[in-house]
Formats: structure tokens, sequence, C-alpha cells
């Protein structure tokens, strides 16, 4: 069942369509808001106040539209929500999700390169201003999702979601080349 036909259901009363939506979303989500929170406990509220909010909202919701970038917006708007009340520093994590290093597969040298590489995409990442970050992360952990909806989600235009997203790439390659050269730079990018 297409998400446009779960709202409809929900719309008419249909509790059970919700449950289906939820847990389509719930992991999804869920990644999304600890790569800011870093805390389990605290990701599974927030994620539980997007849902109560989805739930209470959805008759906002505009039929012929995308449901994930309105859903992600909710959880974008919460996650900043808590981040400033508890005024809490954002880290972050690169996790080794589709990466799987054993002794068997690859040389140490290759190991060590991979951690080594690993540490410099963290420690980039944590430099980067909370807007590229989130733009990164919006991306990172949603492979397929459009400028369209990323534009959407961040309520700013296509060309401007394009323009950030590329130019954390070129960023990025700055980074690298100076901290080369000078042995590393902790400014905020």
């Amino acid at each position: 069942m297409e998400d446009l036909d779960l709202i409809d259901a929900i719309l008419n009363g249909d509790k059970r369509s919700f449950e289906i939506l939820f847990y389509r979303y719930e992991k999804e989500i869920s990644k999304y808001i600890y790569a800011y929170v870093k805390n389990i406990s605290e990701t599974e509220d927030i994620v539980q106040e997007v849902f109560i909010s989805v739930y209470n909202k959805l008759f906002t919701f505009k039929s012929g539209k995308n449901f994930r970038p309105w859903l992600y917006a909710i959880a974008r708007n919460k996650t900043i929500d808590y981040l400033r009340k508890s005024k809490k520093a954002i880290f972050v994590d690169i996790d080794d999700r589709n990466i799987k290093v054993t002794e068997q597969a690859y040389h140490p040298e290759d190991i060590a390169e991979f951690k080594e590489t690993k540490a410099i995409i963290e420690n980039f990442i944590k430099v980067l201003s909370f807007k590229n970050r989130e733009v990164l992360y919006l991306k990172y952990y949603n492979q397929d999702m459009t400028f369209s909806q990323l534009a959407e989600i961040l309520n700013i235009s296509e060309g401007a979601a394009k323009r950030r997203y590329y130019s954390i790439y070129k960023k990025y390659i700055s980074y690298i080349k100076k901290n080369k050269t000078l042995g590393g730079d902790n400014s905020e990018v």
C-alpha cells in the first residue's frame, strides 16, 4: 500500500494504517535523529514525538505531495527543538554499516588506511556548520533522496540544496589538502 493510500485510510479513522506507516519509517527516522542526538533513549523519545505530531497534523498534509520530505521536516524540527532545549553539542560518527573489515579479507595496511580515512571524515564533519552537517546527514542516510526532497525538508530551493551539497564536497577537498600540508585545522566550515 502506498503512503498516500495509508494517509487517506488514517484520515478516515483506520488506526492500523498508521501502524503500517509508523513501521515503514520508524527505523529510517531513528537513524536520522540518532546521528544528531547520539543517545538511544533520547532518540526513541524524539521519534515518538515525531510520530505523535505526524498523527496530529496529518490533516494538514497536502494530498499529491510526497510524504517522506514532510515527515523528515517534522523530524528535523523536533530534533532541533530537542538540541536547543538540551543545549547539547552535535557529535558525529560515520557508521560502518556497509563495511565489514576482517583480517582475512584485508591486509593490516588496508585496515589502517580505512581507519585513518574514517578519522579524517569524522574530523571534517565535526568542523562543518550545522546547516552543512544537516545536508550531509540527510543525503548520507537517504542516498535515494532527491535534491527536490532535500530542499523541501530544509525549506530551501532545490538549487540551494544542490549548491550546499556540492560546496561540502569542495570544502572536503580543501580540508584534506589543508590538513596534509598544515597538519590539521579545526575551524568551522
